[in-house]
Order: C-alpha cells, then structure tokens, then sequence
C-alpha cells in the first residue's frame, strides 16, 4: 500500500514537471474529496451495500474513515502530535494499539483512494489529453513568437535604429533652439531695466508698469535659470522704485492737474490693480499740500499787519489751484468712468468706493482749507488795520467764501464766525471816528456848492464801485425775493470754476484791481457842455416824486450838494461794502448809516433855523413841530450830553457852525446863499437815500430791521424837504420891512365904491421894492461873477428856479415878475459860440455890463470870439 501511494506521488510530480500539471496533495483532495461530495456518495453507496447485504468489510472500512481525526489533513500537521496524544505515557500496549489503529487507517485510505483513482481513470486521460493539446498549442505559439522577435530584430535593424537617430538629432535640436530662445528672452529681460528708467523718466508710467509686469511673468517662466532668479528680486525692486515714481507723480497733481499726466497715472494704477489705494493716497497728498502750503506762506509773510493782505492772498492763490485742481480730478473721473459689466463685481465696487471718496473729499478738503485760513484770521491784528485794507481782507475772505459755495456748498462757518466779532469792534469803533470826523467837516463847512456832473448820484463814487450792479438790479427789480446767496444782490452763481483756469486765480484779478485805484469822474469841467435852454414842453418832463421833490426826465439838472455831503455818501459807500462781504453786521450798519443822516439832518436843522421865532400861525409852523420832535429824538440818541457822561458812550459832541458863515448880515441876506445850498443837499441826500432804499430792504433779514428801517424814511428821509419853509422862512421874515407895509396897507381906502383897475401902491412895493432887492442881490451873489463853469451856470439856474417856486408857494403869485428877463439871461450862458452874438443883437434890453459879463464868462477860453463880441456890444452901446 505504501509502495502504490509512493508510485502514485511519483506519478503525480512527473505529471506536474513535464505537462505543467497543477501540484495536487493527495491528502488534502482526498480530506476535500471525502468531505464533500464524494464522501456522502460512498456514504450512500456503503448505506445501498449494507442493505444489499454487502460484505461487513466495507463498512468497517467507511467507519474507519469516519474515526480518522480531521488534525491528518491539515497542511500544517507534524509526528509530533502523535507524541502529544500519548500524554507523556510511553506504555508499550498503548503504541502498539495505536500503531494499529494508524496502520489500519492508512490501509483503508490507501485502499481507498485507490478505488477512485480506477473509478476516474478515464477522466483523468482525457483530462492529459488536452493538456498534449494545449502543449503543442503553445510549441506553435512559441515558434510564432520567434519568428516575429526575428523579423522585428530584422525591421530594427533596417528601419527604427535610423528613424530614432533621426529624432533624437531633430530633438537636440529643438532642444538647442529652444535654450537658444530663452537665452534671448533672458537678455531682453536683462537690457529692460535701462527701457524702464527711459519710461519712468519721461512719465510714460502706463508704459513701464506694463513692462514690468510682462517681466515679471517671463522672469516667473525662467525661474528655473538662477541669473533669472536674482533678475526676480531686481524686477520687484524696481517695481517698489515705480510705484514711489507714481505716488511722486500723483501727489503733483495737487498743485497742478494734467489731464495727460493724471491719464497716465491712473492707467498705470489700473494695471497694478492698486486704483482704490492710489485714491487714499491722492487724499493724504492734498491734505498734506494744505498744511505745507499754508506754513510755507505764513512762515515767509510772518503775520504782520502790513504783510497780512499779501500773505493772505498768497494763501488764497495757492489753495485756490489746489481746489482748481481737486475739481479737475473730479471732472476727469466722471468723464472717464471706467465701463465694467454687471458681472464685473470687483470694478464696480471700485467705480463706486472711489466715487465716494470723491464726494466726501469735497468737503473734507474746504475744512482743511477753511480751518488754516481762520486760524491765520484769529491770530492776526485785523482790528489795527485802516479801513480800505479792513475792506480788502473782508474782500478776499468774502470771495473764498464764494468759493467754497461753489465747490462745496459749504456756508463757511469757520471763516465767517472768525472774522465776524473783529468786525464788529472794528465797525463800530471806525463808526465813531467817522462821526467825529463829520463833526469836523460840518464845523468847517462853509456851505457853498461843490459843482458836479448834472448825471452825478452816488453809483459815480469810488466807493460804490463795487455795488452798481448790485443796487441797479434790486432797484430795478424790487419784487425780488432773497435768496440764500451769499452776494448781496440777485445774481447768477459766481463760477469761477468755470471763468477761471489752470494757473490764473480770481486773487490774481482782485489784486490787479486794487493796485490801481480808478479815479472818479464826478466835477464839472469845461469839457461838460451843459444846454440849460427850455421851452413848454419841458413842463411835461417835470414831475414830483413821492417826498415831494421837484425832478426831471432832462439830462440837464443841476445837482446842489456841499463837500459834506459828498462825505456822507463815500461813509455810506463803505459801510455798504462791508456788509456786503459780512452780512452778519447788516443790523449794524443799517443803524450807523441813520446816524449819518441823522447827524447831517441834525447839522443843517440847527444851523440854518436857530433864528426862526416861533409863531404858532406861521406857515412854517407844523413842519417845525414835526422838526422839533425828530431833533429831539436824534438829540437824545446821538448827541452827547455833557452833564450825563454815563449815557455820551458811542454818541458823538453837536455840531457848531463854521464862523464864516453869517446868518445875521442883512447885506448877505442873512446867509440865504449858504441856507439853499445846506437845505437842497440835505434833500439830495434824502433822495440818494431813497434810492438805496429797496437795497437796504434786501439786506435786511430781520423783521426789527425792517420796521425801524422803514421808521426812517417815514419819519427822517421824508422830512428832508420840509427843511425848505422852515429855513427860507427865516430870511423872508427878515428881509420884509413888515411895519413899513403895514403902514402903508393901513393907510389905504378899503371903502371905494367902484371896482378899482390900479392896485394899491403896498403892492408895488411889497414885490418890486423888496423883492427886487432881493433878486438884485441874488443876482450880485451868483451872477456877478468873473468866471463861471458850467457847474455854476447850473447852479445859478437851480437857485433861480427853487427861489421862484417858494416865493410862487409863499405868495400864491404863479407868474413872478421879471422872470423871464432873469431865466433868459442864465440860459444864455449854455449857447453855442455860434448862436451867442445873435441873441446879443436880440436883446437890447440887457445892460452893457450885463452883456460883457455874460461873453466874459461864457467866452474865457476863446479869446477872439471873446474880442469880437465884446467890440460889438460896445458899438451897439454907441448907437
């Protein structure tokens, strides 16, 4: 039995070495084969032959089988366990029946699995059947293997070793080509930092920024180079260079904008992606401008007063192109806005962070420049200043004002709240001086006519030069309403933006104006040629206005006006220009000009009625009351009293009249000459008064204001023309020889029974006598003259004319006597050359003294029409 296990085991492995059989172990297929299968086949088989009366040996054999420990199959058994089942006991019975029980075991499963081994035979020859088969399959297939290793070592020889040759030479030289490319490229890369530097210079940033960043991707694909490498750190090194480049660059814009230059700039910081921060940075850059500017021109003017107005248009000029060039940036970004879809998240918040910032940089950069300019105004002496310059600096401080309006929209409170309390102690401290200096020239004033245009108001001063058009437009227009404007009168914005370019300042037009004063053009000169001739129809042009004053729609009016009142309205003209660059002292100055002609009123009321009796049935009468209640009023709130010092603040001593003035001389008709000319001034400046009337209304913004400025007029500018019967009634009462025409009336018959045609000879004497006395003297006074100009010839028919129209009113008399006579002999002065010497030869009722005179005055500078004039009326004398 074991010699046919040995021989089967042979069998087996022969098999194996030579047809590749897979290695079976006998014991394990036959442990598999008798456990699965095949063991309840011979169980089923053995139950079938036991019942079939099968010899007692098979069964033994199965349940020998059945009795085999399963430890026999298993791989990983050894001798040793039957060492193990013996427990230590080495009896001799005990291995022999265990020596038994092995060799029978054995016996039955060689018997056993020899039985199979015939049962499968045949199976088993098939089965070595195909694996001759599939031998010689795989014989051929290793001899078709063969022969192709033959023919592709053939084809290898042949073909490939000279294709791939090919190759690997197109390869190196690709290869060669490509080094050669980067070797180039690495020298382009090397020769850019000279291009760079060209660019930067020339401010091409745009330019250099693109090809610093081409730079960068190259030097990023030939990182592999180590020459590359350290190009890498060069190339960020200039680039830091560049950005330090754009930021110099950009903070000069803020002194002055380039739209190429800030183009430029604004493409480079695209490129770099860097637009918001470039926008912080322009913010800082004009900020910092502010602050270094305003100490580098304070530090070079050093704050003194007489320096201050350079210094502070200095200051103006250069913040005025820094805010010139912070609104060209504005302009440039909201015409240049950059076009980004929907999608383009990032831009967009871009787009809209630096429109932002724009807007909010408006007003942070007018604080800035509003806070260094209060600062200079608070620490300086502005209340030391004379009033011109005073009005210069409220000038400049006024157009910044207008200024920041326009940029910002900005009130300017800092500004405005800095100089405003120096302006009032400044303003009422020159308000009294200026009454004190009215004082002067009321005592001095010798009260004869200053002569003037015939067009002359108070627009032809100096001082209103500023303020034409300002009041033309409010007269013209009186039912305009105020507006929050900061002019003084309706206009359209200022927009000097607009008007005012890069490098040009409305500072520079400001100081070139006041460098050269224009002079005034208002006296009367022998150029003014004055034609006094009227006719009927010149009585349709006369009309009263609403203070009861005689005026005309005729160029030719004369003006009657003294030196004084000439003061009056320059101080008007200034306090005006003041409140019309600080309209937060409007309620002061509309107070001091009352008390310029309130002082004025005060002056000629004292003066020219201070002999004037008091009757209770005089004419005269109710205007002197109304007088004596506005004196009083004035008296109590101007003049200073000397018995109470505590209430004399701010009020300013009484006028007295100059001693050249005489009002006693009968011979000068108790100074009638000096009593016109001060009443018809004060009414001409009651009428400039008036006309400033709806100007002063605009300027007014409270309703106190507004009820004590029309309490004027009413009750002061209106009384200016009843000065008139007062005053001239003190010389008619004088003049009249009143006992010697009451006599006379007293001696006539009022008892005659039939209707005279004669009047009484008190009447020839009453208007004959006296008043003939008086318009000889007049004529002496005025007339009798060696040399007149056209403004005296005016004067003399102003005088004539005012004199006629009182005496017309006083005596109820409409056509005066040997008025005709007086009127055509003034009106002879304004003839031409031409027409003179016939009217000369038209007029014998003349005196040859009357005539001379008359060619003396009006000829003066042509002395040989003169000449021939005067040898005419001679001849005509003769005859």
């Amino acid at each position: 039995m074991d010699d046919l296990k040995v021989k089967l085991l042979d069998l087996i492995r022969s098999q194996r070495n030579t047809n590749k059989i897979p290695i079976v172990d006998p014991e394990n297929y036959i442990q598999s084969y008798l456990k699965s299968s095949e063991k309840k086949q011979i169980e089923n088989d053995t139950l079938k032959n036991c019942d079939s009366g099968i010899s007692e040996e098979i069964c033994y054999d199965f349940d020998i089988l059945d009795n085999i420990d399963n430890i026999y199959f298993k791989e990983d058994f050894t001798p040793c366990y039957e060492l193990e089942k013996l427990n230590g006991s080495l009896k001799m019975d005990v291995i022999e029946n265990n020596l038994h029980k092995l060799q029978a075991q054995l016996a039955v499963v060689s018997k056993r699995l020899l039985h199979m081994i015939l049962e499968n035979q045949s199976l088993c020859q098939r089965e070595f059947t195909k694996m001759e088969d599939l031998q010689q399959l795989l014989v051929e297939t290793l001899s078709i293997c063969q022969n192709a290793r033959s023919n592709l070592n053939k084809g290898q020889k042949s073909f490939t070793i000279a294709s791939l040759g090919i190759l690997s030479n197109y390869r190196k030289r690709k290869f060669v080509q490509d080094f050669l490319k980067s070797l180039n490229t690495i020298k382009a890369l090397l020769q850019t930092e000279a291009r760079l530097i060209k660019f930067l210079d020339e401010g091409n940033f745009s330019d250099a920024i693109s090809l610093l960043l081409e730079c960068q991707q190259v030097a990023l694909t030939y990182k592999h180079f180590h020459c590359i490498a350290a190009f890498s750190g060069k190339l960020q090194d200039t680039l830091v260079m560049a950005e330090e480049q754009l930021d110099v660059a950009l903070s000069k814009i803020c002194y002055e904008f380039n739209t190429d230059v800030y183009s430029r700039l604004q493409a480079a910081y695209s490129q770099l992606g860097k637009r918001r921060i470039a926008m912080d940075q322009l913010h800082m850059h004009y900020t910092s401008v502010i602050h270094s500017s305003a100490f580098n021109v304070v530090h070079q003017h050093q704050i003194e007063n007489d320096a201050l107005i350079m210094c502070l248009l200095k200051l103006c000029q250069t913040f005025w192109n820094i805010l010139v060039s912070y609104s060209e940036v504005v302009k440039w970004h909201t015409q240049n806005q950059f076009i980004s879809s929907d999608n383009d998240f990032e831009q967009n918040i871009n787009e809209q962070y630096i429109k932002q910032k724009l807007q909010s940089g408006l007003e942070k950069l007018w604080h800035d420049i509003q806070s260094r300019v209060s600062i200079l105004i608070a620490n300086s002496c502005v209340v030391n200043l004379k009033f011109d310059d005073f009005l210069q600096v409220l000038a400049i401080l006024h157009k910044l004002v207008q200024i920041g309006e326009e940029f910002c929209g900005s009130d300017s409170v800092e500004i405005q709240t800095s100089i405003k309390d120096q302006s009032s102690h400044y303003f009422r401290k020159y308000h009294l001086s200026r009454l004190e200096e009215l004082r002067l020239f009321l005592e001095n004033e010798a009260w004869t006519p200053c002569p003037v245009k015939p067009t002359f108001n108070l627009l032809h001063l100096q001082e209103f030069r500023n303020l034409r058009s300002a009041v033309q437009n409010v007269s013209c227009n009186k039912h305009h309403k105020r507006t929050d404007s900061s002019d003084s009168a309706p206009a359209i914005s200022a927009g000097y933006f607009n008007r005012f370019v890069l490098n040009s300042s409305p500072f520079d037009l400001y100081l070139e104006m006041n460098s050269s004063q224009i002079e005034e053009n208002i006296l009367l000169n022998d150029n003014d040629h004055v034609n006094c001739h009227t006719d009927d129809s010149d009585e349709e042009d006369k009309k009263y206005n609403r203070n009861g004053i005689l005026t005309s729609k005729s160029k030719n009016t004369v003006i009657l006006l003294t030196n004084t009142t000439l003061t009056v309205l320059r101080h008007c003209g200034r306090y005006l220009q003041m409140s019309r660059l600080l309209r937060s002292i409007t309620s002061d100055v509309l107070f001091c000009l009352k008390q310029l002609f309130e002082y004025y009123l005060y002056a000629v009321c004292t003066f020219f009625t201070v002999d004037l009796p008091v009757i209770t049935h005089s004419s005269a009468f109710y205007s002197t009351q109304k007088i004596s209640a506005v004196l009083k009023r004035i008296e109590d709130s101007l003049i200073r009293n000397e018995e109470n010092i505590e209430t004399n603040i701010n009020k300013v001593i009484a006028p007295i009249i100059s001693p050249t003035v005489d009002l006693k001389n009968s011979e000068k008709l108790y100074g009638l000459a000096e009593r016109v000319v001060g009443v018809e001034s004060l009414i001409f400046l009651a009428d400039q008064y008036n006309f400033l009337r709806e100007y002063l209304q605009f300027l007014i913004s409270e309703e106190n204001d507004a009820h004590s400025l029309e309490l004027f007029y009413s009750q002061e500018v209106s009384l200016a023309v009843e000065v008139r019967k007062p005053v001239y009634e003190c010389v008619a009462r004088q003049i009249i020889d009143s006992k010697h025409i009451l006599s006379l009336m007293s001696k006539v018959n009022w008892e005659v029974k039939d209707v005279m045609c004669q009047h009484s000879q008190y009447v020839d004497v009453l208007f004959r006598h006296h008043y003939g006395i008086i318009l000889t003297k007049l004529d002496f006074r005025f007339s009798n003259a060696k040399k007149c100009s056209n403004g005296g010839r005016a004067l003399m028919q102003l005088d004539f004319t005012q004199l006629m129209s009182k005496l017309e009113v006083l005596s109820s008399v409409k056509v005066i006597p040997k008025k005709e006579f007086v009127e055509s002999y003034v009106k002879a002065y304004y003839l031409p050359e031409t027409v003179l010497q016939n009217w000369i030869q038209s007029h014998p009722e003349y005196t040859t003294k009357q005539l001379m005179s008359l060619v003396n005055c009006t000829l003066y500078n042509n002395k040989r029409t003169r000449q021939k004039l005067l040898s005419l009326i001679e001849e005509m004398e003769r005859r």
